[in-house]
């Protein structure tokens, strides 16, 4: 938009320029119809003053024509005289004739100048809509942007609003692990003290059921967590509980995690939340714990 922006605000400047010669050029244009029509006047009253004077002339020399008609027999030099008279008012009539042509030419002139700054009348008037047509185009752009720029600000409060739910929900996972991990400390150990008597009387022969064992969490980042175990102990609440000596967000979900032991995939034991002895793990084992998307590269 910032490019089509530039571009538009160029071609009316450059519009404007040609407006502005196009006016000044229409001004010369002005001046110079003006000047001319000094001219034809200055010469028309010329040409009056001296057909005036050529009329009265013309009249006078007729009085002495008339007045000399008895005396032209013997007065052939007065005639003489006359004839190069009439002949030097011809020559004047023929120079005020071509005068006259002269100034016909010079209307046509004036003509044809008119018809140009009429031309350039309707240039200006049609890049004068131009301009106006851009300065259109303009405020539309000019609206969009901002309407771009409200949806940018609401889509910014949005991620924010996103990214502070992502924070709290993170939270809320670390905080429930850690209550369970409570709770689960607490069962245990009431049913421990307060059971390991019938335990062992009624599992004479499965002693190793209740028999407890230990676990260590290795992370993928280099992270190692032992805690302690019996087959009775869900597997949800033994990770929490060693989640809580690592405390890393990244490892508050356990739906995002992948569990393995010997190379074996164990996250569905851990995801359905089953009893730690249906792993069948020794008295000691490693669970590997890996993010989902750093398993799937």
């Amino acid at each position: 938009m910032g490019s089509e922006n530039e571009t538009l605000r160029r071609r009316i400047e450059e519009e404007t320029s040609k407006v502005n010669d196009l006016k000044q050029e229409n001004e010369n244009k002005l001046t110079e119809k003006k000047k001319l029509e000094e001219v034809i006047l200055n010469l028309k009253n010329q040409f009056i003053e001296k057909k005036d004077n050529l009329e009265k002339k013309e009249k006078e020399l007729n009085n002495k024509m008339n007045n000399l008609g008895a005396q032209i027999s013997s007065k052939d030099f007065q005639i003489y005289n006359l004839n190069n008279q009439i002949n030097i008012r011809d020559n004047q009539i023929n120079g005020l004739q071509i005068q006259i042509n002269n100034m016909n030419n010079q209307d046509n002139q004036i003509n044809y100048l008119n018809n140009q700054i009429n031309i350039r009348d309707n240039q200006i008037n049609n890049l004068n809509n131009q301009i106006n047509n851009m300065n259109n185009q303009n405020a539309q752009i000019n609206y969009l942007n901002n309407q771009i720029n409200i949806r940018d600000n609401q889509i910014k409060n949005l991620n924010n609003q996103i990214d502070s739910l992502k924070n709290y929900n993170n939270k809320l996972y670390i905080d429930c692990g850690q209550y369970q991990l409570m709770i689960q400390n607490l069962m245990c150990q009431n049913f421990i003290q307060n059971n390991l008597n019938n335990i062992i009387n009624i599992n004479n022969k499965s002693q190793n059921f209740n028999l407890v064992k230990y676990i260590m969490f290795q992370f993928e980042i280099g992270k190692k967590c032992s805690i302690k175990a019996i087959d009775i102990c869900r597997l949800k609440d033994l990770y929490y509980k060693a989640f809580t000596q690592i405390n890393i967000d990244e490892y508050s979900n356990i739906n995002n995690l992948k569990f393995s032991y010997n190379s074996k995939d164990i996250t569905n034991h851990f995801l359905k939340n089953d009893f730690f002895g249906s792993l069948n793990l020794p008295n000691f084992g490693i669970i590997m714990v890996m993010k989902l998307n750093n398993f799937s590269n």
